[in-house]
């Protein structure tokens, strides 16, 4: 068995793609797909950037940097809310539809014993 020496490229890149790798599977994607999507996020930020330093007039990134973290905080706000309610929603969905079938079954209790006391009543006529 011989051992193998990383250099700290090679283990910085292992690194990137255990990190890359378990992100994507959280999404619920394959790495492939993981990767093309944070490509075109790219692309997009990239364009972004350069309409808000035209828009701007300027040459360097870092003025247009308090926007692009204002946009990332709105983005992330946003879809934390997104989140929420969705949660929410199912957390209501869940305690409605078991408190329904709490009711059907105090229900068909109910009518179960109305019906044997009618028997019962019936029964000793």
């Amino acid at each position: 068995m011989t051992s193998q020496v990383l250099t700290e490229e090679e283990k910085t890149r292992r690194a990137e793609l255990n990190a890359d790798t378990r992100q994507a599977l959280q999404m619920g994607l394959s790495l492939d797909e993981f990767l093309t999507v944070r490509q075109a996020c790219t692309e997009e930020w990239t364009g972004w950037f350069h309409r808000e330093m035209q828009r701007c007039n300027t040459d360097d990134p870092v003025e247009v940097l308090p926007a692009a973290l204002a946009r990332v905080q709105q983005h992330s706000v946003a879809e934390a809310r997104r989140a929420a309610e969705n949660v929410a929603r199912s957390e209501v969905q869940k305690h409605a539809i078991k408190e329904a079938r709490r009711i059907a079954q105090e229900t068909a209790r109910n009518e179960i014993r109305a019906l044997l006391q009618k028997a019962i009543a019936d029964g000793d006529q």
